[in-house]
Formats: C-alpha cells, sequence, structure tokens
C-alpha cells in the first residue's frame, strides 16, 4: 500500500505547508464532520511531529460541487480509523455476504451423502481411536464368539455385501455345535504414526485349534480388519431342489459365486429335508481360516436306502404299464413310431409289447449333479412289437431301451421316462 502523502514531500521539522484550513482548497476533499452520521468520526490520538506541537486534524468544509464524484481521500475512506502522521491506515475488511459459507455447508453435506458414503460408514465402524490394533481384532474375534454379527461386521474396512450366512441366527446354530473360546491375540508392532500391522492370533472351536493372522489397517485414527472372511463353496457343495439348508439358511436361493459364501469362523452343518436324499460322510465341519475338514468332497450327497427301493418299484410300475400300451408309439416309453406299409392304419386292438431281452432288476441309480431332482439308471431292453394294419397285413418291430429316469421333485409322485 502506497504512503497516502506520497508526492507530497518528506515532512519537513515545521508544520507541513499548506495549513489545515485551506486543506479544502487544495485538495477539494470532505471533511470528516461533513460525512453522513453512519460513518462516526474515528477517535485516536496525534502524535508529536518530531519537537513540534500536535498535529490536530483541522475541521473544514467541502467545496465538492453537487454531482462531482469524490476525489481519493488521502485520510482513508469514511468509518476508518486514520493513522498517525505519516503512517499508513488500516482498512477493517467489509462484512462478507453469508452466502458462500452456506452453500460451502451444503456442498459439504452433498458430498457426505453422495460421494462420500464410504468415509461416513467407516467413520461410524471401527475400533474407538485410542485402541489398538490388538484390541479391535479382540473385540472382533469375542462378538463372533458371542454370536453379534452385526458388531463383528463393524470391524471389518471392507464388510462383504453377501450376508447370507452373516447373522446373528447363523452364529447361534455355529456355538450350539461347539463355542468359540481361548482367544487369544499377540501384541502388534504398530507405532503412533503406524498405519498397518499384522496381527496374530489365535483361538479355539470346541476343541480344533485355529491359529491365523490377520492384516490391520488405520482409518481416520481407527483400526479395522483390512482382511476377508473365509468362504464355503456353495457351488458343488449345496444342491439345489433337495430343501439343502446350512445352519438353519435355505442353500436354494443363495447366488452361487466361484469365490464362496463369507462366513465367520465357527461350525457349520449341512440338513437336507426331501425325504429321498441323505449327506454321506461328513455333514458338520469346522472353518476357521478356511474349511478345515478335508474330506467334506463335493459329491456327499447320496440317495437313501429306502429311496432305491422306492424307483425300482416306479421304474418296474411304467414298464408294466408300457408294456399294456395298445398304441404305436410313446416317447415317455421310448417307443418310436412304427411306420406302415403306403400309409395303412394300424388296428391299434392288435398292438401288442413283449420285453424280449432285459430286466429291471439290480439297477445302479444315479443323482444327475448337474440337476439332483432327476435320478438316472442303465439299462438294456428289447421291446418287440407286434401289430395288423386295419387290411389284416402283419407287422413286427424291436425297441431298444437303454435308460431310464425318474424325476423326484415330487417324492409321493415320481415321473418315470424310458430313453433310447
Amino acid at each position: 500500500m502506497s504512503d497516502p502523502y506520497s508526492g507530497f514531500g518528506t515532512p519537513p521539522s515545521q508544520p507541513p505547508g499548506p495549513q489545515p484550513d485551506d486543506r479544502t482548497a487544495l485538495y477539494g476533499q470532505p471533511t470528516p464532520a461533513s460525512y453522513p452520521p453512519a460513518y462516526p468520526e474515528p477517535n485516536y490520538q496525534p502524535t508529536q511531529v518530531m519537537s513540534q506541537a500536535s498535529y490536530q486534524e483541522p475541521s473544514f468544509q467541502s467545496t465538492q460541487m453537487p454531482g462531482q464524484a469524490p476525489y481519493a481521500m488521502p485520510y482513508g475512506p469514511p468509518g476508518v480509523a486514520q493513522p498517525p502522521y505519516g503512517g499508513y491506515p488500516v482498512v477493517a475488511a467489509p462484512a462478507k455476504k453469508k452466502t458462500g459459507l452456506m452453500i460451502g455447508i451444503i456442498a459439504l453435506v452433498v458430498v457426505l451423502l453422495v460421494g462420500g458414503t464410504t468415509t461416513a460408514v467407516l467413520l461410524a465402524r471401527g475400533g474407538q481411536k485410542q485402541s489398538t490394533p490388538t484390541n479391535v481384532l479382540t473385540a472382533y474375534l469375542e462378538a463372533v464368539a458371542a454370536g453379534k454379527a452385526e458388531e463383528a461386521l463393524n470391524y471389518f474396512l471392507n464388510p462383504p455385501t453377501d450376508r447370507s450366512f452373516l447373522t446373528d441366527e447363523v452364529l447361534a446354530y455355529s456355538k450350539q455345535l461347539a463355542p468359540i473360546t481361548d482367544i487369544s491375540v499377540e501384541e502388534g508392532y504398530s507405532s503412533d504414526r503406524s498405519s498397518t500391522d499384522w496381527i496374530s492370533f489365535s483361538y479355539r472351536i470346541g476343541t480344533f485349534v485355529v491359529t491365523d493372522s490377520a492384516l490391520m489397517q488405520k482409518f481416520d485414527g481407527k483400526w479395522f480388519i483390512d482382511d476377508s472372511l473365509p468362504t464355503i463353496d456353495l457351488e458343488y457343495r449345496a444342491e439345489m431342489g433337495i430343501g439343502m439348508t446350512l445352519n438353519g439358511v435355505a442353500t436354494d436361493g443363495i447366488e452361487r459365486s466361484y469365490r464362496g459364501s463369507p462366513v465367520f469362523p465357527g461350525t457349520y452343518e449341512f440338513k437336507i429335508t426331501h425325504p429321498m436324499f441323505e449327506i454321506q460322510g461328513i455333514s458338520q465341519f469346522k472353518v476357521g481360516r478356511w474349511v478345515e475338514d478335508s474330506d467334506l468332497e463335493w459329491d456327499f450327497v447320496v440317495l437313501k436306502e429306502s429311496a432305491v427301493a422306492k424307483l425300482d418299484a416306479a421304474a418296474k410300475k411304467a414298464l408294466d404299464a408300457c408294456l399294456a400300451l395298445q398304441t404305436v408309439e410313446s416317447p415317455q416309453c421310448g417307443f418310436d413310431p412304427i411306420k406302415l406299409e403306403g400309409g395303412a392304419t394300424p388296428d391299434l386292438t392288435t398292438v401288442r409289447h413283449e420285453l424280449t431281452s432285459g430286466n429291471l432288476n439290480d439297477l445302479s441309480w444315479r443323482p444327475d449333479y448337474s440337476n439332483l431332482l432327476s435320478i438316472k439308471a442303465y439299462v438294456f431292453l428289447r421291446v418287440t412289437t407286434t401289430l395288423n394294419d386295419t387290411n389284416g397285413k402283419s407287422y413286427k418291430s424291436n425297441e431298444y431301451v437303454s435308460g431310464v429316469q425318474i424325476d423326484v421333485s415330487d417324492a409321493e409322485n415320481l415321473v418315470v421316462t424310458f430313453g433310447g
């Protein structure tokens, strides 16, 4: 800021040449007294000019013509405290409107609601700002052991979106099978300035000991678990349409993914409600870092012995019904159409089907693992068909059947189909 007296020379040892009463004539400026009442006369103490008497602000009248714009005032705008002689005026910043502040607040709210959802959620989750990664990991394992699914998920930096099995009910089922005990979490090596840490820990699922480690991450002063949960592969282990459940949750409605479905550590159990199937071998298993029971295979669903007898009986009954048909074709029985010469019309009263080779004894039934509700067995049957046309001419044909399939969607109404 330039000196308001620049251009007028350096103050001499005597008072300035122009006397106070002549300032209006020299500069054409209004006196402070002529300012509107809204700008009160500032109150300041004059300073001594070297050894001379104090210089006081004179009172004078403005010579400004009506309608004439004021010249720049060496003493500053109205309402500004004037500086000592030779100093610089201190100009107070004008009061600003609050519009910008309001816009900034609104914009911040929008960012938090739209673009900052993750940050806002993270601020509401995780450990306390004073906590350590060890405390956070311990709190997570204790929440799992106590059956508090939502609390346990709050300790994850990126909790999974699929929560089909991440519920209090699933944890309660797990705890009933085998509780989690003896939780032990080691102290980490992070300092106040650290943002990551690896923490080792162990616990028991029943009598089974799990030893593992987890990556911890600090965000906004809070520690989170920056690791993934173990998963169960339902693509091969959970079968559709047979009423299978995992810890009480029906698996039919669960989206199948090669990544598997995330679960908490604990004990899990498959069950089947369809009366013709059962689980052979391991149906209950433990999950620590992963599925701990390696004997849990994808083809562990089998038919019950009672179901095999029921399928045998249904196939024989269906074959007897096919042999009794008086028709020249039946897709369900595996009978292809018989063509008569010259487009003759068959006399259906003369149609006879006879099993001339093979039988339905000792069938080996196996579920189709792409559709467990379709049970198949290989057979070798030869059916000989004889008939006459309406002109009395005789015909003979052999049909070969190599397989039988039974739809068991309704265990009380089995649908049998023979095929070539």
